[in-house]
């Protein structure tokens, strides 16, 4: 079978032209410091070495930053939450992305859907800012570890519950 050709009348110079002036471009708009300024060395943290803090005093849910800086702005961290623990219905003030690592976690937005649905590892959930949801980890299995990666500083905004 041959192949058929299509001539659209483009000298062959021209293209090596484009291609040439896309490289020179590149390269003049490219800082000279790029490379020495935000390039770093690769990062290896085996899971025993994570440092865990409580995200309050005397909390039973702790977090291991992982990137980042979560007071500051972006960063990636793993928060555990102990096996038959509730969070309670909170917010953030940015989006986040979360992957279950371990464990079974129930999370539930403020209309009560994901109340019936347990999200095994591997499960991803993504919760916008400013939105209410509660989190729980189920009781009958391991500590939920959760990888959360947020583009805005971590907070956490409980929710007040009108007192009876």
């Amino acid at each position: 079978m041959q192949r058929e050709t299509v001539d659209l009348g483009r000298p062959k110079h021209l293209t090596r032209s484009w291609l040439v002036a896309i490289v020179v471009l590149t390269v003049a708009v490219t800082p000279a410091s790029f490379a020495d300024s935000n390039m770093q060395a690769g990062v290896i943290l085996p899971a025993d070495q994570l440092e865990w803090t409580p995200v309050a005093e005397g909390s039973p849910i702790h977090v291991a930053t992982v990137w980042g800086d979560r007071s500051e702005g972006e960063s990636g961290f793993l928060i555990k939450l102990p096996a038959g623990s509730k969070v309670g219905v909170h917010a953030h003030t940015g989006d986040y992305h979360g992957v279950l690592i371990a464990g079974t976690w129930i999370h539930i937005e403020e209309d009560g859907s994901g109340q019936d649905q347990e999200l095994s590892p591997g499960s991803y959930v993504y919760q916008p800012g400013k939105a209410w949801h509660d989190d729980w980890c189920k009781a009958d299995g391991a500590d939920c570890i959760i990888l959360v990666h947020q583009h805005e500083k971590s907070d956490f905004i409980p929710k007040e519950v009108p007192a009876e």
